[in-house]
């Protein structure tokens, strides 16, 4: 309904440019980011999206539009980037992931996009672990000049309401005991409204035996999150990411979560600072920082 709303006001996601990376191929991991696109496609249609495919098996590392075309090589009139979801995670040491924060505070990247003022969606990981040992995360939320527009997204049940409160999926990482992560960590639910065999890439539906498919996890929280910043960034085109990157952690909720009424209340190490709100980070109250 928030989004509806929204779309009723004007504010689409128009004159923001969303970039997906993930798996935009067929490879084991196939398809991945079909779903996470299109996710962040049904909250900010008016956006202009771009996909960057991650998968080290495919040759092509150019970005391409929604077309599948390869974005002319431009090193002097770079697309500016408004959003970037990262539905994926890292598996090896923290070190190898220098390259993904170097990239994140690149003003060339590829000699096609800047991602220098681009709010960063990551995916908090799926393995029921703090979020600070997932090594993206932890790279991308330990170096200052990043970590400001960094937002790390875990996974409800389903989106929460006040009237129907939800909680933490039981596959989501937590937010964590880092104050460094979990001052940046957001839910937002991790489901899908796509059934397998409902979505299909050049006439091959994509499910469960040709492709690796899965219906939930934080993969699909985050791109939820990426839609509704390119909607506030629509609204407020004057703000930069780490502005817009603030609103978005000031107006999150914990009163649509179950945790909110019990005698503890919500615990931050795990919520983070609770379920994102499209219609409160269109209506901030307060002051910028």
């Amino acid at each position: 309904a928030e989004v509806i709303d929204a779309w009723k006001r004007g504010w689409t996601g128009k004159g923001v440019n969303v970039l997906i990376e993930d798996v935009l191929y067929y490879y084991q991991g196939a398809y991945h980011g079909v779903i996470t696109g299109l996710l962040a496609y049904r909250y900010a249609p008016g956006a202009t999206f771009y996909g960057w495919n991650i998968d080290p098996f495919t040759l092509n590392s150019s970005v391409l539009d929604k077309d599948n075309n390869n974005v002319a090589i431009k090193p002097d009139a770079l697309i500016k980037l408004g959003v970037v979801n990262a539905s994926y995670v890292g598996l090896n040491p923290l070190a190898d992931y220098q390259d993904v924060t170097s990239r994140f505070m690149n003003a060339s990247f590829q000699g096609q996009v800047d991602y220098t003022d681009a709010v960063i969606t990551k995916a908090a990981g799926n393995d029921r672990r703090t979020s600070e040992k997932e090594p993206i995360n932890k790279a991308m939320t330990g170096i200052p000049s990043l970590s400001n527009r960094v937002l790390i997204v875990g996974a409800l049940t389903q989106a929460g309401d006040v009237n129907d409160p939800v909680n933490i999926a039981s596959y989501s990482n937590t937010a964590g005991t880092d104050p460094a992560l979990n001052s940046r960590y957001l839910l937002a639910s991790g489901t899908t409204p796509f059934g397998n065999g409902d979505l299909a890439v050049n006439g091959l539906a994509i499910n469960s035996t040709n492709s690796y498919y899965s219906n939930v996890g934080t993969s699909y929280a985050a791109p939820r999150v990426a839609g509704m910043v390119a909607i506030v960034r629509s609204k407020f085109p004057n703000l930069s990411a780490s502005q817009t990157a603030s609103i978005m952690l000031d107006t999150a909720r914990y009163d649509t979560l179950t945790c909110y009424k019990t005698l503890a209340g919500c615990n931050p190490n795990i919520y983070g600072r609770g379920e994102a709100s499209l219609s409160r980070a269109l209506a901030p109250v307060g002051k910028l920082r």
